[in-house]
C-alpha cells in the first residue's frame, strides 16, 4: 500500500439542503465514508432504484471554491456506487456527488461533503 494511501484522512459535513426543483421528488444517495485497506471510499446506495445509471463526482480545492466534475461512476444492479477519493500533497480537497434529473426525480445530491487531506 503506498504511503499516501495510508496517511489520507477525511471528514464529512452535512451538505446544504437542496432547493425545491419544481416540486419533483428527490432521490436519496445514502452516502457514507468507508475505509478499505487504507483507502477512502465514498459509498452510497441510491433510493429509489437507480440501476446502472451515472453518478457525477465533483471536487473543490477549498471550502468556498467552485466544484468541478472529476469523474462519473455507474451504479450497479443494486443501485450501489463507490468512488475512491484521493487527497492532495498539501491542503485539502472537498468531494460531493449527484444523480442527474431523470425519471420524474429532481437532481439529487449526496447528504455530505467530504474533506480529504494528508495527516
Amino acid at each position: 500500500v503506498p504511503a499516501q494511501a495510508r496517511t489520507a484522512e477525511a471528514m464529512a459535513r452535512p451538505a446544504a439542503a437542496p432547493s425545491a426543483s419544481k416540486a419533483l421528488p428527490l432521490r436519496n444517495l445514502n452516502d457514507k465514508l468507508v475505509r478499505r485497506g487504507g483507502k477512502l471510499i465514498m459509498h452510497g446506495k441510491v433510493r429509489p432504484a437507480y440501476k446502472r445509471k451515472i453518478i457525477v463526482i465533483q471536487r473543490a480545492k477549498c471550502d468556498g471554491c467552485t466544484f468541478r466534475k472529476v469523474d462519473r461512476v455507474r451504479t450497479n444492479s443494486r443501485s450501489v456506487f463507490n468512488y475512491r477519493m484521493s487527497a492532495p500533497r498539501s491542503g485539502s480537497w472537498y468531494y460531493r456527488a449527484f444523480a442527474k434529473k431523470q425519471g420524474g426525480y429532481a437532481k439529487s445530491w449526496t447528504n455530505y461533503i467530504y474533506q480529504t487531506y494528508r495527516a
